[in-house]
Formats: C-alpha cells, structure tokens, sequence
C-alpha cells in the first residue's frame, strides 16, 4: 500500500470516528478545525482561514455557511473593505469547540494507546513534517 493510501484510509477511519462523535454537538472534523484557527490562531477572514488550513475555497465557504447557520459564528463587513467579511466565534461556538475538543482529545488518547505513546508523538511529528514540506 502507498503512503498516501495509507494516510487517505488513516485519516478517513479518524474523521468517521470524529464525525460520529461530534454530531451531536453540530460539529465535524472540518468544522472543528475552522474553529479552532477562528479561535486559536485569531483568524477572522475566510481567505486567511482557507490559506491556514489548507481548505478549499469553495468548502470553506460550504462549512461556514453551516456554521453561521447554527449560530456558531458570525459575520460582519470589515471596516477597512466593504467587500470583505469579519468572522467571529458566538459563545454558542466556543462553548461547542470546547466540548469537541474533549471528544478529539479522547480520540486521540485511544490513538495513542493503540500505538504506544512513543509511536504516536513519531506519526504525529512525521506527518507534521510533511505537512510543512
């Protein structure tokens, strides 16, 4: 099997589990991640936001309508350019966020027993690194 094989399956068996967990809450693996550079990183406009995590145009667009909808964030005109929106995590977001990332950390710790925790800071890192290539 190719390393991308393997890192497609890998990722896709993670998301499905993720996906399932978080449901309840509204949220996904990909909604996760939005709001995570929203809140953590400071983000606030959709383009920072797709050049950041590597999310299309045209899906990021997708997951922030979803989120808008469900009141997770909010937008308004940026007051440096009348074209350009300003988004911004509602407390119902942040609240949320935070019980997803209680449900990711789980995951990730029967990740990282499975593996060992040795192996699961290697593949963290070694895929962390290939990301920044």
């Amino acid at each position: 099997m190719s390393l991308i094989e393997t890192m497609t399956r890998a990722t896709n068996s993670l998301n499905m589990e993720a996906d399932s967990k978080l449901a309840p809450l509204n949220l996904t693996s990909r909604r996760m991640v939005v709001l995570r550079a929203l809140i953590t990183k400071g983000l606030s406009r959709a383009v920072d936001l797709t050049e950041h995590t590597g999310i299309d145009r045209s899906t990021m667009a997708t997951i922030l309508h979803g989120l808008r909808k469900i009141e997770y964030i909010e937008r308004k005109r940026a007051h440096d350019d009348n074209r350009a929106w300003i988004i911004t995590v509602t407390p119902d977001g942040r609240e949320s966020f935070r019980q997803g990332q209680k449900i990711i950390d789980q995951i990730e710790k029967s990740v990282s027993k499975r593996l060992g925790a040795p192996a699961f800071a290697q593949v963290n890192q070694s895929v962390a690194s290939i990301h920044a290539a």
